[in-house]
């Protein structure tokens, strides 16, 4: 992907992912 050239915007792209992970996964929980 172009857009993560940047380590930052990387950093940044996994913790989304991971937090949206993390959504998802307390949405099934509760």
């Amino acid at each position: 992907m172009v857009r993560s050239a940047l380590p930052t915007e990387e950093r940044a792209g996994a913790m989304g992912h991971k937090n949206a992970l993390l959504l998802d996964y307390l949405e099934r929980v509760t």
